[in-house]
Parts: C-alpha cells; structure tokens; sequence
C-alpha cells in the first residue's frame, strides 16, 4: 500500500505546470538527483506578441528551493516563432527575466539552444538574498520578446530547467521567507 502511494505522489509531481497557476513549494526529492522544471510555451504567448512587437512575462513557471545550483537551462523550439526579426526568451527570478541567463534564447528557428547562465546566478537562488516564492524559494518566470515587427502566428517551445538542491546535509532548512548563507 506504501508503494502505490508513494506511485501517486510521483505522478503528481509530473503534472504539467500551468503559466499563472499558484505554484506548489519547490521540488526536492530526499536523494541526490539532479531536478527539473519543464514549461510549454506555445502561440499566441501574449497579447503584445499577438501584436507583433513588445514582451511579456510566463509565470511563475516553477519555483527551485533556496541555494538551489542551476546547472542548465535549454529550449527546444518544435515550431519557429515567426515575428519579423527575433524571438527570444529569458528566465529569472524576477520579471524582466535578467538574472539567469546572459542573454535572451532564441526560438526564432526549430531546434535546440542552450542559454548561458550569468556567474552571479547562484547567489539570485540564496546566499543571503531573501527568498521570493509564494511557497518558499524562488519563483521563476519567462518574458518572450518579438523583435522587428510583423505579427507572429505560430510556435512552440519547450523550456528545461535542470538544477541540483543542496540537499547533502551541509545545508540547513531555510524558513520561508529567511536568508542563509551559501553552502
């Protein structure tokens, strides 16, 4: 009977995130694993992409726990955005989406980008910064921006953010809404 209930909350666990949708508390599983967060984006995203220029935020998509260590983040677009010049999409704990990754990852073509995380990513996920998620952690969110004009009509993309928690013992259990230090 244990099983089965343990097989329940696994596929809970695996329900797709829906944008805007209160978050659960961020995911971490008792062994050493490496974590994900994965989030659909699909046409039209938002009324200024409808619009065909302008930017919006997804989200919250996810939220990691505190002095979480994102090891990467990869977009794997199925069907181009078609704006005019560029598609792009960005991911932070913020709602510019500027504090993860260096630059925006394009969706502008099919096929796979991996985004370049800034140096100072880790210490946006803890390291004395306040925790900023509705459940504990930190929230993140994807703003998309169609550059150049002409109104977009398709696309679909799959954003994968992999991460490790400091779930090795060295770390203590930040209450919600507390800071630590590094570990």
């Amino acid at each position: 009977m244990k099983l089965k209930a343990a097989l329940s909350l696994g596929i809970a666990l695996a329900l797709p995130i829906v944008a805007g949708v209160a978050n659960a508390a961020p995911r971490v599983f008792p062994s050493q694993q490496v974590h994900y967060i994965r989030a659909s984006v699909a046409f039209p995203v938002c009324a200024a992409a409808a619009a065909g220029a302008g930017s919006c935020v997804i989200g919250p998509i996810g939220s990691v726990p505190y002095n979480t260590t994102i090891l990467r983040v990869t977009v794997l677009t199925n069907t181009a955005f078609n704006s005019t010049t560029s598609d792009v999409l960005t991911l932070g704990t913020n709602t510019t989406g500027t504090n993860i990754i260096s630059s925006g990852m394009s969706v502008h073509t099919q096929g796979y980008v991996t985004g370049t995380l800034l140096a100072t990513a880790g210490t946006v996920l803890g390291v004395g910064t306040a925790q900023t998620g509705a459940a504990g952690g930190f929230d993140l969110y994807l703003v998309y921006t169609a550059a150049g004009g002409g109104t977009p009509n398709q696309g679909n993309a799959n954003v994968i953010i992999e991460y490790v928690p400091n779930n090795d013992g060295a770390c203590v259990q930040v209450p919600l809404g507390g800071t630590s230090a590094g570990c």
